[in-house]
């Protein structure tokens, strides 16, 4: 027992260490919607890689220094970037509000048509994936022969293919809007340290892995921090073998 208590004594002091070394305190914070405190917020610090996740008080602890990048994620809240202030790492003390992400009801409107053709809850399609399905519809004759409307044409002309590519090339545009909206230029450049003319190769050097975009959408804070360091140190050597 005296053994276990020297470990744990010897544990604390040096990670009191490390963070003096690093300019680093545990800092204490809340998060909150309104007056209400936010349980499973999960706190990430950009910085030193580490993360937490608030409790059923909307309490944290988390190691950082001033001026560190904290991302506050939840899936039921818009995700909040925040610098730590001097004032705030001083104090020891941080206090975050999140604000609910709005739900959209869809309105049905039901009509006969809807009625007799099972209309209601039809996929959406973008105008490229309404060309791209558009092809790929089939017909059923009387005697039961089903042809596809432009599939003949596309075997020859390869119409198939191009559309399936201006899909793709539509899902990217999506993806490098709503990731440019997510995060500011000085993201990459202050906290990822990429230089300014290389952070918009970096955007479509990003963009061209679906596997990134899956993260960046399901948005786990964890993996996808993981995921955004380790490509931003596979493009900087791509940088640097060009250069």
């Amino acid at each position: 027992m005296i053994k276990k208590n020297y470990l744990i004594v010897l544990v604390l002091l040096m990670s009191t260490f490390v963070f003096a070394q690093n300019g680093e305190k545990l800092i204490k914070g809340k998060v909150l919607t309104g007056q209400i405190p936010v349980e499973n917020v999960e706190v990430i610090n950009i910085s030193n890689q580490s993360s937490t996740t608030t409790n059923s008080k909307g309490e944290f602890q988390i190691s950082a220094k001033s001026n560190d990048p904290l991302i506050y994620s939840n899936s039921n809240y818009e995700n909040v970037r925040k610098r730590l202030l001097k004032s705030e790492f001083e104090s020891g003390q941080i206090t975050v509000s999140l604000i609910p992400i709005a739900t959209n009801l869809d309105v049905v409107v039901i009509d006969k048509t809807n009625a007799i053709s099972g209309f209601e809850g039809a996929k959406k399609f973008t105008p490229a994936e309404r060309r791209l399905e558009t092809g790929n519809k089939q017909f059923r004759l009387k005697q039961g022969l089903e042809i596809s409307n432009d599939a003949i044409i596309n075997k020859i002309s390869g119409k198939s293919k191009r559309l399936k590519k201006e899909v793709e090339v539509e899902r990217k545009e999506a993806f490098l809007e709503e990731f440019s909206d997510t995060f500011a230029d000085e993201f990459f450049t202050e906290d990822l340290r990429i230089e300014k003319e290389y952070v918009d190769g970096f955007k479509f050097y990003l963009a061209e892995d679906p596997e990134f975009i899956k993260a960046f959408h399901t948005y786990s804070d964890q993996e996808f921090g993981a995921m955004i360091l380790r490509k931003t140190e596979e493009y900087k050597k791509l940088i640097a073998n060009e250069k």
